[in-house]
């Protein structure tokens, strides 16, 4: 009995080094070859499998960001004149300030509006990548997102538009503080605008910024490589603690008066920005 659960044991780890290293997927670093058949010949057996809701994670972040458009005044110019302007929402727990440190939750919390909002790009930057690998032009793209909107939003999603334009209290807590605009006080807005950000953590003080691109080790770069990684950082927002990059605005949306007086946010189209 001892020398087969003395078998098992080495086996269990044997199988778990090769799986452990596929997952974490470090550059230049391999399984020991016995390890890696082990767990081949194992595998079609359900002998050693991934367990838990989220075995293995996704390596990018993508956040949806809501802005609304508002006129404001320009007092540069004389006389004074209005103009438009696009005014970023921020969440209590889901990222958007680049400077601002992710927030402690506290045990036996759940927010549960930011947590659904991170399965959303999900299912939006899906349709939008394969759209892009397959060679669909801008206008494909946001044909594909149109179609399939009814199975890519969540029933509640419109529903918090709408509720974030008629300034419902209910719904502005669960937003919170904001850094660009009192929503209690402010008017409805004229329009919003829904995009994919690529959010990544910035990097310590001592490494160069293009070590967010990879999280997992950095791998032998060459010169050339280096200097296009940094021109490419040209195009990101360089916070305190975050890094991002606007990836695709998905929708622009109108808002019209509801019958009660309040305001329904109505799709206007479909932007064909990249």
């Amino acid at each position: 009995m001892m020398d087969v659960s003395a078998f098992s044991v080495q086996l269990f780890s044997l199988t778990s080094v090769a799986l452990f290293l596929k997952l974490w997927q470090k550059p230049l670093l391999e399984p020991p070859a016995l390890c890696a058949q082990l767990y081949g010949e194992l595998a079609p057996l359900h002998a050693c499998n991934l367990y838990g809701l989220f075995a293995s994670v996704t390596t990018s972040r993508y956040e949806v960001v809501i802005e609304e458009l508002h006129l404001v005044e320009d007092t540069s110019t004389h006389p004074p004149t209005t103009r438009e302007t696009w005014v970023e929402l921020d969440f209590l727990y889901k990222p958007g300030d680049v400077d601002r440190r992710p927030p402690w939750l506290w045990l036996g919390h759940m927010p549960r509006l930011d947590w659904r909002l991170w399965f959303l790009p999900l299912r939006l930057a899906r349709v939008v990548n394969l759209a892009i690998r397959d060679g669909a032009s801008p206008a494909a793209v946001s044909a594909a997102l149109q179609q399939g909107a009814p199975s890519l939003y969540p029933a509640w999603w419109p529903v918090l538009l709408a509720r974030i334009c008629r300034r419902q209290p209910e719904v502005l807590a669960l937003l919170g503080p904001q850094r660009n605009i009192d929503l209690a006080r402010a008017p409805c807005p004229r329009g919003l605008r829904v995009s994919l950000f690529d959010f990544r953590f910035r990097p310590p003080e001592n490494c160069p910024l293009y070590a967010a691109f990879f999280p997992e080790g950095m791998p032998a770069l060459t010169p050339q490589e280096i200097q296009e990684i940094e021109e490419e950082l040209q195009n990101w927002e360089v916070g305190d603690w975050w890094m991002r990059r606007r990836h695709r605005t998905i929708d622009l949306l109108s808002i019209r008066s509801s019958p009660k007086g309040g305001a329904d946010a109505g799709l206007a189209e479909n932007s064909n920005e990249s």
